[in-house]
């Protein structure tokens, strides 16, 4: 086991550079390249739910179910490329290689499956156990999961496992462990941080590097969103400070990365919604 205490604020020798590679804004309203949002005194704002990374060339697949659609955002230009007519609010978008979206439902207990172009191709009904607490879809190599805290559900197979990483808080502490194939459980860090109220695991780049969103409390200054960036054996190489954290709409996933280690964000603000990729060093 290695144990690593780190104070995040004052981390010396690890890379806190983020460079910018996409910034792009769109407005709410019912146009093509607009997304919808509904607010009212009663009820909480209604938008954009969750976000996916997918298809060949990383494009960012945005749920719209107030203008009944999904929007595929080029991750070279910023630009609507597609929409795909699906209406509906779920909980979760995943997206694999090949452009295939999945969606979670967890009040029907089902994943629906659809084409680019909004056809329904499949819908795997699913134990309401599996889904009734929060939970999460993954795309990986090994195929699609739902993932929660603690463990992994394959709907094809039918099996439940662990996830690789996994990631918790105790007294302002972060824990990270390892999953091994044969069942064991190693924890690789644990870092002191001082007001963090979450953790999630990302996921991993190709070059093995592990990538971990959490968010910080400091008196007087609100909520900070970071991500931690650890080499294989839990050493921190990485600490970004994401340079905004104003959710104006719930959305499932604030953060993604991709297999190049870029972080991704889109974040659904109050008059507009953001979309960012940043390039960590």
């Amino acid at each position: 086991m290695v144990n690593v205490t780190v104070l995040l604020f004052f981390t010396l020798n690890v890379s806190t550079t983020l460079t910018p590679v996409l910034h792009r804004s769109f407005p709410y309203g019912k146009a093509p390249s607009t997304f919808g949002l509904k607010k009212a005194e009663e009820i909480e704002p209604v938008g954009p739910y969750s976000f996916a990374i997918g298809g060949p060339n990383n494009d960012i697949y945005i749920p719209d179910p107030v203008n009944g659609n999904i929007k595929i955002i080029s991750s070279t230009t910023g630009d609507v490329i597609q929409t795909v007519n699906f209406s509906g609010y779920f909980d979760d978008i995943r997206v694999d290689k090949t452009g295939k979206i999945y969606i979670l439902d967890r009040t029907g207990a089902r994943i629906i499956e659809i084409d680019k172009s909004g056809k329904s191709l499949k819908i795997d009904k699913l134990d309401y156990e599996i889904v009734k607490n929060p939970c999460k879809l993954v795309v990986n190599q090994q195929g699609l999961f739902i993932k929660n805290l603690t463990t992994m559900y394959n709907p094809k197979t039918k099996s439940t496992g662990s996830p690789t990483y996994e990631a918790g808080i105790h007294n302002e502490h972060l824990d990270l462990f390892y999953h091994k194939p044969d069942g064991t459980i190693k924890q690789i860090a644990q870092l002191k941080i001082n007001g963090i109220v979450s953790a999630e695991v990302l996921g991993v780049d190709k070059g093995g590097n592990l990538y971990v969103q959490i968010e910080v409390k400091k008196p007087s200054q609100g909520v900070y969103l970071k991500v931690l960036k650890f080499k294989e054996n839990g050493t921190l190489v990485g600490n970004y400070t994401i340079p905004k954290n104003d959710y104006f709409v719930w959305t499932a996933r604030l953060l993604d990365i991709d297999e190049n280690g870029e972080i991704y964000q889109v974040l659904p603000g109050e008059d507009h919604i953001e979309i960012n990729i940043w390039k960590t060093e």
